[in-house]
């Protein structure tokens, strides 16, 4: 059980990274747009 907790707790970690890039990528193209 605290293996599984471990991983889920990583898990977040690099979805946290990926949304982060993931918000830079969708949000650079459209301030562009705005300025």
């Amino acid at each position: 059980m605290n293996i599984f907790f471990e991983r889920i707790e990583h898990l977040k970690a690099q979805m946290a990274e990926a949304g982060l890039d993931l918000v830079a990528i969708t949000t650079a193209p459209n301030l562009r747009y705005f300025s």
